[in-house]
């Protein structure tokens, strides 16, 4: 009888241990994008007016591979997008072309050395463009 009671002191023991409610810490996951802008974590892309790309240099720009693009400059690093799109109103880049600069750019600017590439993505989903912040225009 006591080895019963033993055993069943221990069941409830076991049975108390595991019905008691451990809290579960959930952690908040961070978003992810690739840290780009040697100044901040993002670009702070600022709508600049617009641009047109060569696929020349500035002593011979060659043929236009992009115009009437929309500019924006980065207002910590001065890096310098022109894309076919507009990405404050479609999200959409189109064409785009990246270049460094080493101040603010004016109205309209000209870039030099063609395209850079092409997206038709999600600037959000895609952790290079989630690395881009284009602050709303009011």
């Amino acid at each position: 009888m006591q080895k019963k009671k033993k055993v069943l002191a221990l069941i409830l023991t076991g049975i108390m241990f595991f019905s008691i409610n451990f809290p579960v810490y959930a952690e908040e996951v961070a978003p992810c994008y690739v840290v780009s802008c040697p100044v901040g974590a993002k670009h702070n892309m600022l709508a600049t007016g617009s641009g047109t790309v060569y696929e020349g240099s500035f002593q011979n720009p060659g043929n236009v591979v992009l115009s009437n693009g929309f500019a924006n400059q980065c207002s910590l690093c001065y890096l310098v997008l022109i894309s076919e799109g507009n990405p404050r109103q479609s999200g959409v880049l189109g064409k785009y072309a990246l270049s460094n600069s080493s101040g603010p750019i004016g109205l309209g600017v000209n870039l030099y050395g063609g395209l850079t590439g092409t997206f038709y993505g999600s600037l959000i989903q895609d952790s290079f463009w989630a690395g881009f912040h284009f602050p709303a225009m009011y």
